[in-house]
């Protein structure tokens, strides 16, 4: 639509829920995630947070990777790709093929502490709305030249 700039899509690992996990050569992991978008509306951003199925997909991941019982909630994460580092967000959606370092820390206190040589990030289903994001949320950018 004309006039409206998204920026890109977050999850956000705090307030997401890990529901599966695989492990052999590749990891898969399978989030609840909480997914925060915003929308450049006139002069206004305009955020909003959803539920959405996410699937994180990490290739010869190597690493400690077990955990006990499954749905459990997310504490705290990190993503690395290459230099690159977001501090309990990841981009959605996202396709790198460099070196990643992914930690999850669980509520229970176990944690995932993997690295691996790329990263796939992808909605599974439909985003189910939960709130509108207050303003003081919202991205500090400058748009334009």
């Amino acid at each position: 639509m004309m006039g409206e700039l998204a920026l890109p899509t977050w999850i956000e690992f705090h307030d997401s829920t890990l529901s599966a996990l695989d492990h052999t050569t590749d990891l898969r992991l399978v989030l609840d995630a909480y997914v925060l978008r915003w929308d450049l509306v006139g002069d206004d951003w305009i955020g909003t947070g959803w539920m959405q199925p996410i699937r994180i997909l990490i290739t010869n991941a190597r690493g400690p990777s077990s955990v006990t019982l499954l749905p459990l909630d997310i504490a705290n994460g990190r993503l690395q790709v290459g230099t690159v580092t977001h501090l309990n967000l990841a981009p959605l959606p996202l396709n790198e093929s460099e070196t990643i370092k992914l930690w999850i820390q669980l509520a229970n206190a176990d944690a995932l502490d993997i690295v691996g040589d790329s990263v796939q990030i992808d909605a599974l289903g439909e985003a189910r709305f939960v709130e509108d994001l207050p303003a003081d949320l919202r991205p500090d950018l400058k748009l334009g030249g």
